[in-house]
């Protein structure tokens, strides 16, 4: 080789080594803070119990022992903010978290951003499901999606074969029809079994849910970015030359709380829909997949199945509402360069097949997401995690109030679909201060 030759090899291997050491976390990297050392020991929040995330944390210490070291910490979904919050206050708190997306814009100010030169926008895009976008930021990436629970379908075969029906139904136009065959009124006029639990709100499971995933089908958002990069509300606001949709979607999800349509199988003097199905006076419940343990573990002689998320007929877009979950690094992190390689590490595709194993809910990976399943429940979760979309939620306990309203006041008359639309636009917008 000539002495040019030689000299490019020496460049280029040296860049080589220097971004494989940058990617390990052996050097500081451009956006974060200079690291003092690398390795020791980081710890990670979350809501998955300690009982199945141990024997994972234990193999996952083995192959990076020489690295650093994995403590996880279970807290309690329900105080997982507030205790976040209160230990920050104190000075104390993880060096990372697993929180659900839900809580980006509440407590997204207290993480870190992966800067792009670390992990380029290509590699996110090629590595996470769609959703995972949401953790996209100007300047870099919040957190690292990990796994997801999405919005299925629950059906009573026992219900359906009595009735007749040999499958559950796959697009929406399909449901009106189903109170005839699968409602069941006493003497008085009473519902005592219901073909669907659509309309209502205080005794329907993941209302929000399901109407965000109905807003989502008909091409309408809920909350996104605009032009300048800002979080808004987009819903009920048309898009270009086209109209708005959700006051559709809405008026779908309602009139199956009204007693003068013919599709009416839902009222709030009803039980719970879970309760119900779990009971088997519900022949359609709609539910995360992670609702599927708690009905197995509560009747397991439940002669049931899954679905995806039933699609408008002809749809060239599928869609269903999960919630997301994924690794950020905190701020007040002492080892911010060993916990982004850790978060790096933890959603890989081999881990975040493991935990996805451990957890009973499909991958944020499309690699592994792209593998073939034998299980069919887990098959069914793992197709609804690819169609898997969310939105900006500034305050989740606020937002569930909102669509509640929005749903209550259209039941009772009170307005039309459009202005609840447009009433709970307001609110979000409120909520996201723009």
């Amino acid at each position: 080789m000539s002495t040019f030759q030689i000299f490019l090899l020496i460049i280029f291997g040296a860049l080589g080594i220097l971004a494989v050491l940058a990617f390990s976390g052996y050097i500081p990297l451009p956006g974060r803070p200079d690291a003092q050392q690398f390795g020791g020991e980081v710890v990670l929040w979350g809501s998955l119990p300690s009982s199945s995330m141990g024997p994972f944390v234990v193999e996952f210490n083995a192959t990076h022992e020489a690295e650093y070291s994995l403590v996880y910490e279970e807290i309690p979904a329900e105080s997982l903010e507030s205790t976040l919050i209160s230990e920050l206050a104190s000075g104390r708190g993880p060096d990372m978290i697993l929180f659900p997306h839900d809580l980006l814009i509440a407590q997204g100010d207290k993480l870190y951003s992966l800067p792009y030169e670390s992990l380029p926008l290509r590699s996110f895009k090629d590595t996470y499901i769609d959703e995972g976008e949401l953790y996209l930021a100007p300047d870099g990436m919040t957190a690292l999606p990990l796994y997801v629970d999405p919005l299925i379908m629950y059906w009573n075969r026992d219900l359906f074969s009595s009735a007749g029906i040999v499958e559950p139904p796959k697009v929406w136009e399909q449901f009106p029809a189903l109170p005839e065959k699968l409602t069941v009124r006493d003497s008085r006029g009473n519902i005592t079994q219901s073909a669907v639990a659509l309309g209502g709100v205080r005794n329907t499971e993941w209302s929000k849910d399901i109407l965000s995933t109905l807003i989502m089908q008909v091409g309408d958002s809920i909350a996104g970015l605009d032009s300048t990069g800002r979080i808004v509300s987009l819903l009920g606001q048309s898009v270009g030359d086209v109209p708005s949709s959700a006051s559709a979607a809405v008026r779908f999800y309602t009139e199956f709380a009204n007693p003068s349509k013919t599709s009416y199988s839902w009222n709030s003097a009803l039980s719970n829909s879970k309760a119900a199905f779990e009971a088997g006076t519900l022949a359609v419940y709609f539910g995360r997949a992670s609702d599927y343990f708690d009905i197995v573990r509560k009747n397991p002689h439940l002669n049931f199945d899954v679905a995806q998320m039933p699609q408008r007929d002809k749809a060239v877009r599928k869609v269903t509402f999960a919630q997301m979950y994924g690794v950020g690094v905190l701020r007040a992190s002492q080892n911010p360069e060993t916990a982004f390689n850790a978060a790096l590490d933890l959603t890989s595709p081999e881990s975040s097949a493991a935990v996805s194993k451990t957890v009973g809910l499909p991958s944020a990976s499309r690699s592994v997401l792209s593998l073939p399943e034998a299980d069919p429940v887990l098959d069914i979760f793992n197709r609804s995690a690819i169609i898997s979309r969310g939105w900006y939620d500034p305050d989740p306990k606020e937002t569930d109030a909102v669509f509640a309203e929005m749903i209550e006041s259209v039941i009772i008359n009170k307005t039309t679909e459009s202005d609840a639309v447009l009433r709970a636009s307001r609110r979000i917008r409120a909520l996201l201060g723009n």
